[in-house]
């Protein structure tokens, strides 16, 4: 059951310290709650001052810019979550730094495929024409957490073959396999990837990579530096015609990578 935690508090009531503390916890939350495939997303929002609201009168389009009549809290982020019951997602909220100091509003996400002519709900699967799909052979949760500290990765959706709605055939999996990851979806750098242990642990990366792009060298030297923790680096980075900062290593997973800033 997916939630939305509703950030409120007073700006005003965070010193720089305390902003700083309050980020760094958060973080470290989306990440456990990441690994255990209940985050979808989360985000601070920009101060009040900065906001837009637009109101329809008489036909009208109305817009006003804040700062906005001073309320006892604003609105500061959010969360989104997938847990089984109203029960987890209190847990979750009352763990959250704002809490101590503003409100976390609760509530359910309306799914859309429970509505009239709605759609059915299915898993989450990227719907471009070609998505990479990595096996991992038995080091997929491993990955997913790295990726998801050192590459800015997302964790959409995990699920376990031990919480697959259809039984898997028997003799299909090695032997301690049964609460592998079955399927992953996650965002990397902002590129879709989907994810697996397979069925065994004999997988292994041959005959080609992926390129990610990265905003700025300061980003590339980051993503570059964690994939070669523990990997190859078969081309240091360096400025080629086509890139300021561009090269190649292969992870402590085996997947290949191609790392570069790509100009506008």
């Amino acid at each position: 059951m997916k939630f939305m935690l509703l950030i409120y508090s007073q700006e005003s009531c965070w010193n720089e310290s305390e902003m700083e503390a309050c980020i760094s916890d958060s973080m470290k939350i989306c990440e456990e709650l990441a690994v255990q495939g209940k985050y979808i997303d989360a985000s601070p929002l920009e101060s009040v001052s900065t906001a837009t609201s637009v109101q329809i009168r008489n036909g009208k389009r109305i817009l006003m810019d804040g700062p906005f009549a001073e309320t006892h809290e604003q609105l500061g982020g959010y969360y989104i979550i997938d847990v089984p019951n109203l029960d987890d997602a209190i847990s979750i909220a009352s763990r959250l730094p704002p809490a101590t100091k503003g409100t976390v509003e609760i509530r359910p996400i309306v799914d859309l495929g429970d509505m009239p002519n709605g759609k059915d709900s299915k898993p989450v699967m990227d719907k471009r024409p070609v998505t990479p799909y990595l096996f991992f052979g038995g080091r997929c949760e491993e990955a997913i957490r790295y990726y998801s500290e050192h590459l800015d990765g997302n964790l959409q959706m995990m699920m376990r073959f031990s919480e697959s709605p259809d039984p898997v055939p028997a003799g299909m999996l090695q032997s301690g396999f049964e609460n592998k990851v079955m399927h992953a979806s996650m965002l990397v750098a902002d590129t879709p990837l989907m994810l697996s242990d397979g069925c065994d642990d004999k997988t292994s990366f041959r005959g080609f990579r992926l390129a990610i792009s990265a905003r700025d060298e300061k980003t590339a030297h980051r993503y570059f530096n964690a994939l070669a923790d523990g990997g190859t680096v078969e081309m240091p980075l360096t400025k080629t015609f086509w890139s300021p900062c561009y090269g190649m290593v292969t992870d402590r997973f085996g997947v290949g990578w191609m790392v570069m800033v790509i100009e506008d």
